[in-house]
């Protein structure tokens, strides 16, 4: 009897698992990746670029961009974003996959409802930080308008727009996935 129970139940428990290590998985990414590039708390990096360091270091590394280095930046911030959006996908597959299995819709549930409250904890602080890196490049950028020229002034202020756009859809992103995490969608 014990073995046609572990029999019966390890097929819905099996695809529950796997669906939760996949969710787990994107939401491990999206939330750790960050993390992972920071270095001693004073900042982080991201394709090169620390955040939250001296402001002048960021501005001549924003100066040196070209118009192509700044297109792969738009594009990498594109791709993030449609990543944290695939990741709600992964979140309902889990969701699904638990509710088949008795009682797990209430431990995924618990599990992705802790697992938002992680993410919106992680990523409120880093997009913030970046904003204030961003926005303190920006002013030291009008400050130095005539020192670079207005071609290049042109061109930085591009870079720094795109990247504070791209910030923002990344932001509103993870705004859907937390209200997905949450059942708010």
């Amino acid at each position: 009897m014990k073995d046609q129970i572990t029999n019966i139940t390890a097929q819905p428990i099996s695809a529950m698992t796997k669906g939760l290590f996949a969710a787990g998985a994107a939401l491990f990414a999206m939330t750790l990746a960050p993390v992972a590039n920071a270095h001693g708390g004073d900042g982080f990096t991201i394709n090169g670029f620390n955040f939250g360091d001296d402001t002048e270091d960021l501005l001549e590394k924003l100066i040196e961009l070209d118009a192509d280095e700044i297109e792969e930046i738009r594009i990498d911030l594109a791709d993030a974003r449609e990543d944290v959006l695939d990741a709600i996908s992964d979140v309902e597959e889990a969701k699904e996959e638990a509710s088949d299995v008795p009682g797990g819709g209430a431990i995924v549930k618990i599990a992705i409802g802790i697992a938002a409250g992680a993410v919106v904890e992680s990523t409120d602080e880093i997009f913030e930080e970046l904003r204030v890196s961003l926005n303190d490049a920006s002013k030291e950028l009008v400050e130095r308008r005539s020192e670079v020229g207005e071609a290049e002034f042109d061109e930085t202020n591009n870079a720094i727009s795109v990247m504070l756009s791209g910030i923002a859809g990344i932001e509103d992103a993870i705004d859907t996935l937390v209200a997905a995490m949450r059942d708010e969608a």
